[in-house]
């Protein structure tokens, strides 16, 4: 997470992709995720993304991700990003932003 806070993305990515081979803990993956991005690579963040939720599939924050990455993708996946956006919606109905980002998908 460290490499991840100095924008060393690439190096990051090498770190956590190391780690969650020794063990799955769900915030690697999420931070993988989240560097993926940060390298353009939505397919590498999605599947991240996916193993976390795995792990973890009331981690609100994970699916938000999720959501987020499929519907700014390329071929926006629509379908999937709604389905995301809708179990956010399930663990925190609190979450508006959600709500607003659902209906625009």
């Amino acid at each position: 997470e460290a490499l991840s806070k100095l924008q060393k993305w690439d190096e990051a990515v090498v770190v956590l992709s190391h780690a969650v081979t020794l063990y799955e803990y769900f915030p690697s993956y999420y931070v993988l995720g989240k560097c993926w991005e940060k390298l353009g690579k939505s397919e590498n963040a999605i599947t991240a993304y996916r193993h976390a939720i795995k792990l973890n599939p009331d981690a609100e924050e994970i699916h938000l991700s999720l959501a987020e990455t499929l519907q700014r993708q390329a071929k926006l996946d629509l379908e999937q990003a709604a389905l995301a956006y809708r179990r956010v919606i399930e663990l925190n109905p609190e979450q508006i932003e959600s709500y607003q980002k659902f209906i625009n998908s």
